[in-house]
């Protein structure tokens, strides 16, 4: 596995790479205030061997550069442009696109630039669309706030985590620590800015406009987002279901990592 970078949109992107020679990619987009990190035991898994793996670091998360143009950048649209760039620079023959949590929505958003994958898969997925907000999909009573500030107490971004992830592996929580302190001001807060004030697509519709297979997986025992609530929107599903791995929360891939790289296989085998 080896690091690399290149500019998009002006920012220096950075993104981890392994099985270069590889002609089948597999892109890894994570979510708010993680990182490339996030995806690290499926770097790991011989499963995936066969796979080029790519992982990329948001702006201002993990060791990409921040943005000169924050307004601009850190918002759903300007993160899907900035990501659809990178992608067409890396691609060398078909891929997957697999995001987590706000990686699922910057995927949505990414279909109108034009990307042509042979298969999405959406881990986590918090997918938006018209009459269906963050009010809607979000479980009651869960403190997201630390994913939308700035700043926040320790305590609270540790809550926040160990209610993302029930990992056993306390690794994982460092990991996830780590990650969060590493990234620059001001994006979360120019973000959740841009959400309020309604700076996103239609993203059930923009789904629902890609022909290639959708893959959909939840942890069963779900703590940021309900894991039910995609089961009577009409969206394309590989299988004709949705996908929920008993013992693990929002960071489904982290939680339960053996479960989730034999769907992502499955996944790969089935639409290369």
């Amino acid at each position: 596995m080896t690091t690399h970078q290149l500019t998009a949109k002006g920012i220096r992107i950075s993104y981890i790479e392994q099985n270069p020679a590889s002609l089948k990619t597999i892109f890894f987009i994570h979510g708010n205030s993680t990182s490339s990190a996030t995806w690290k035991k499926q770097f790991s898994s011989d499963l995936l061997k066969g796979y080029r793996l790519v992982a990329i670091d948001l702006p201002a998360h993990g060791s990409s550069e921040a943005s000169q143009e924050p307004e601009r950048d850190y918002t759903l649209a300007g993160l899907a442009s900035i990501l659809t760039e990178v992608v067409q620079e890396l691609e060398m023959g078909p891929y997957i696109l697999c995001g987590s949590s706000l990686g699922t929505n910057i995927l949505a958003e990414m279909i109108p630039f034009g990307i042509d994958p042979s298969g999405i898969l959406f881990a986590g997925p918090c997918l938006m669309g018209v009459g269906l907000g963050m009010e809607k999909i979000a479980i009651p009573g869960v403190d997201i706030s630390p994913l939308f500030k700035d700043e926040s107490p320790m305590e609270a971004v540790i809550q926040y985590g160990m209610t993302a992830s029930l990992s056993s592996d306390p690794e994982d929580l460092e990991i996830f620590k780590t990650d969060f302190n590493k990234v620059q001001s001001p994006f979360r807060s120019l973000f959740i800015g841009s959400i309020f004030s309604g700076n996103l697509g239609d993203e059930i519709k923009q789904v629902n406009s890609i022909s290639c297979p959708l893959a959909w997986v939840f942890g069963a025992d779900e703590k940021v987002v309900d894991p039910n609530y995609l089961d009577v929107v009409d969206v394309p599903k590989w299988r004709e279901k949705v996908f929920k791995i008993p013992g693990a929360s929002h960071l489904v891939n982290m939680d339960q990592p053996e479960e989730f790289n034999k769907i992502l296989a499955e996944f790969a085998g089935e639409v290369f």
